[in-house]
């Protein structure tokens, strides 16, 4: 199948090997990663290439040109392929959705199951040219689970204002049924909220899933690659405002989470000033955040309050700050 960057770079719909897609468009990153590694391999194969080569390394070596983040983005990879995982996906039959899954089976990081009307969900498939003949897909309401998941719900929030009745519709709705599916460890993870509101995919995660013990308040991570660093802002998205004791809990938990990714956390506090310059009970919020960082995890590189402009710029805050 061709990438979505190929079908975005020349406006197309769909693009199919065949007649009228033989030689790669320029575009195509295939012709990098796929063309150039298999030159290689018949320049060895036939003797004309004298030295060995570590083609893996060198299709790796390839993509990075090709793209920064890859380079970010294939220890991951690698450590997903060793332990692959069931990932389950409400919003089976979204375009975003299927071409990811398409990459997913290529790569063989996971294995990708996909929620919807089976047949649309294949004519889906079929129309954009996709390869996943094997991909389960599961209809909530004719799963042979479904009641099951239905009684499960209603003896947990029975005491919260949810009839059985009310329990089959929210299983019958995909979020619900594919957070069962991972309460039940029939899926390892579920990718929610594509095409839906944020709270609305957040709050049945909170309801089923629960929080870990010992942390109060969930919260959001964002994983921004750049070239040759991946940078995290937490918590943008869920807690509307938090107090100082959250804020700790929350650098603490998300620095946990980067360091779990195989990155050593240095986490900056982010205000509008920079060690109280700024007096503003906003400020002092931060920087006593810091402090309670500091008494819990006396090993975690922390500080604040900062801007995010002194924190995301090493030579910046040395010159300005250099006890930081």
């Amino acid at each position: 199948p061709v990438p979505p960057s190929v079908l975005e770079a020349y406006n197309a719909r769909n693009l199919r090997f065949g007649r009228e897609y033989l030689s790669p468009k320029p575009f195509d990153p295939r012709v990098l990663t796929q063309v150039a590694p298999a030159v290689a391999r018949a320049a060895r194969e036939s003797g004309v290439a004298q030295e060995e080569i570590d083609f893996e390394h060198y299709a790796d070596s390839l993509a990075a040109l090709l793209e920064p983040t890859h380079e970010v983005m294939r220890q991951y990879f690698e450590v997903a392929r060793m332990n692959r995982k069931k990932v389950v996906f409400p919003a089976g039959e979204d375009e975003n959705i299927l071409r990811a899954c398409q990459a997913i089976c290529d790569e063989g990081i996971a294995e990708p199951v996909l929620l919807g009307e089976p047949e649309l969900v294949r004519n889906r498939i079929e129309e954009l040219g996709l390869e996943l003949n094997d991909v389960e897909i599961i209809l909530p309401r004719e799963s042979e689970h479904f009641e099951k998941f239905a009684d499960e719900l209603f003896s947990l929030r029975a005491r919260k204002g949810i009839t059985l009745a009310e329990a089959r519709r929210r299983i019958a709705r995909r979020t619900y049924f594919a957070l069962m599916m991972l309460r039940a460890g029939q899926a390892d993870a579920a990718i929610c909220g594509v095409t839906r509101h944020y709270h609305d995919a957040l709050r049945p995660a909170l309801q089923l899933i629960g929080l870990r013990e010992g942390v109060s308040r969930a919260a959001s991570m964002h994983m921004v690659i750049q070239r040759s660093r991946a940078v995290f802002f937490c918590d943008t998205t869920v807690n509307l405002e938090h107090n100082a004791e959250t804020l700790a809990e929350v650098a603490i938990t998300c620095a946990e989470k980067v360091k779990a990714l195989g990155i050593e956390p240095r986490v900056a506090m982010l205000s509008f000033g920079n060690f109280g310059s700024v007096r503003h009970p906003l400020t002092k919020k931060v920087s006593q955040a810091v402090q309670l960082v500091r008494q819990r995890c006396p090993d975690r590189p922390i500080d604040g309050e900062m801007q995010a402009s002194f924190a995301l710029n090493p030579e910046l805050r040395a010159k300005h700050f250099p006890f930081s």
